[in-house]
């Protein structure tokens, strides 16, 4: 009978799980349920705005075939962005066509490589230098005529950007553009900065981060008269871009954080000086180069990003514009479209850009 009670067993264990409530089926989350709220900025182009750049207003001359509003009309743009004027003037026009034909933002650029005030003629003043003392710029501009970058850690850097970002603002910007944002990071590739503030600072950081024990390993014998740029001249570390490949052990590890904190702080004070001095916060966006958000990119609202043409691809797009980021809607971005010329106007007769945007660009 063994066989008769396993049999009734069963039967029980059987019964006493048919009396457990079955745990019902999970429903699918909705979609508003799952997004994350966010509050679009009241300067930011509208989700439907059709962006415009003209780099420049155009035309500069009789000779010059481009027309900056003819282009906008031709392209249906509401909006101007990225635009380099502190022209009232040119500046009041875009904002009369933006206004017309339903949009609201004019966002004016500035850059890396503000020229020195009052006149913002030359750039001689509060640049970023190499190891020898001389004036460094990026490897693009290097044809360029006078295209010194500013040092993050100058004063008269510092004065002389927020000086012109004001400037554009009254001469009608809604919000400003911020060029190359990497500036002293991107400058460490390239031999920089060693300018007398620079030195300075850098050797406060090592004092604040760094152990005694760790600079001495490094060969600091005395930090408080330590001038990073000395060491390495007495090293024969390289100036220039061969600096990019120089094993400068810890202390260059040190030194390229001690610069990612510069651009921080110039940024976090320029700003706060800009809103102080405009009597409003001041929207800013920023080219955060082929859609990154890493620093500094993650200190602007919006970004309005340079993409090569080997990427503008839906798929590549399509992955860009999905990212979620707190405080930034990456899917506010418009992305320029850097290659042969004879690609750009295939590109805008087909495509249309992307999810909530459609951006033109004028290649001028």
């Amino acid at each position: 009978m063994r066989w008769l009670a396993s049999l009734m067993c069963l039967l029980a264990m059987v019964a006493a799980a048919a009396g457990v409530p079955a745990e019902s089926p999970r429903r699918p989350a909705r979609l508003h349920e799952m997004v994350t709220a966010w509050t679009r900025p009241g300067d930011a182009p509208a989700q439907s705005a059709v962006c415009f750049s003209s780099r420049s207003s155009h035309p500069t001359n009789a000779q010059d075939p481009w027309d900056t509003f003819q282009a906008a009309e031709a392209f249906h743009a509401t909006d101007f962005v990225w635009i380099y004027s502190l022209d009232a003037k040119f500046v009041g026009r875009l904002q009369k066509h933006a206004l017309e034909n339903g949009g609201r933002a004019v966002i004016l650029a500035v850059n890396s490589m503000i020229p020195d005030p009052p006149d913002f003629r030359r750039r001689e003043r509060g640049r970023i230098l190499d190891l020898n003392g001389n004036r460094i710029t990026a490897p693009w501009m290097r044809s360029w005529a006078d295209p010194a970058w500013g040092c993050a850690n100058s004063p008269e850097y510092r004065a002389a950007f927020v000086e012109y970002a004001v400037r554009a603002l009254a001469a009608g910007a809604t919000a400003l553009q911020m060029d190359d944002a990497r500036m002293n990071m991107a400058a460490v590739a390239w031999g920089g900065c060693f300018c007398p503030h620079c030195m300075e600072k850098f050797r406060r950081y090592l004092r604040d981060r760094t152990t005694l024990q760790e600079r001495t390993a490094c060969g600091i014998e005395n930090l408080d008269d330590f001038d990073y740029g000395r060491y390495l001249r007495d090293r024969g570390a390289p100036a220039g871009d061969a600096f990019a490949k120089y094993d400068g052990g810890p202390l260059k590890n040190w030194f390229r954080n001690f610069q990612e904190e510069s651009v921080r702080d110039f940024f976090r004070d320029v700003r706060a000086e800009i809103d102080a001095r405009a009597g409003r916060h001041v929207l800013f966006a920023t080219n955060n180069y082929r859609g990154s958000w890493d620093s500094p990119y993650d200190l602007f609202e919006m970004g309005m990003a340079e993409l090569p043409l080997t990427e503008a691809r839906p798929d590549h797009l399509r992955g860009l514009l999905a990212c979620r980021r707190p405080r930034v809607d990456c899917r506010k971005a418009a992305f320029r479209i850097s290659g042969p010329r004879r690609a750009h106007s295939a590109i805008a007769r087909h495509t249309i850009f992307p999810e909530y945007e459609r951006v033109a660009y004028d290649p001028q």
